[in-house]
């Protein structure tokens, strides 16, 4: 008499996982058109190499990245990074001056163009721990 068995197996694979480790915290205020620096680290996480990508960062009123997010004019081209590897840079970047004032994060999100297909797509992204005033 045969039995019919069944086995299930769950498989982990741990691909490409770009994080930002770091940002740099913003001016205390700035107004609109206004430029400042950022230095931010990106991170591959992952077990296997990545290509090329592109950090770019936000104005958000929470620590989470959403698409009432404000975009900043200045990005960073990143080079490809083997596993476990880091990339630091620094950048201009500039308030665009159709922004509202208020009070703000400043976002850095590692492969925001998407180019690199990786494991887990939900944590590219790192907040200032404070945040900066937007003055007219």
């Amino acid at each position: 008499m045969n039995a019919a068995q069944s086995v299930t197996a769950t498989f982990m694979v741990n691909g490409i996982d770009l994080i930002e480790t770091a940002v740099t915290n913003p001016p205390s205020s700035i107004g609109r058109k206004g430029s400042f620096s950022v230095t931010d680290t990106t991170m591959n996480q992952g077990a296997v190499a990545a290509g090329a990508s592109t950090t770019r960062y936000y104005l958000s009123v929470d620590t989470q990245k959403s698409s009432n997010d404000i975009l900043l004019n200045g990005s960073r081209a990143v080079p490809g990074l083997a596993s476990g590897a880091t990339s630091t840079g620094t950048v201009t970047v500039t308030v665009p001056a159709n922004v509202q004032s208020g009070t703000f994060f400043l976002l850095a999100c590692s492969d925001d163009l998407s180019v690199v297909s990786e494991s887990n797509e939900g944590n590219n992204c790192t907040a200032s721990a404070s945040q900066v005033t937007v003055t007219r």
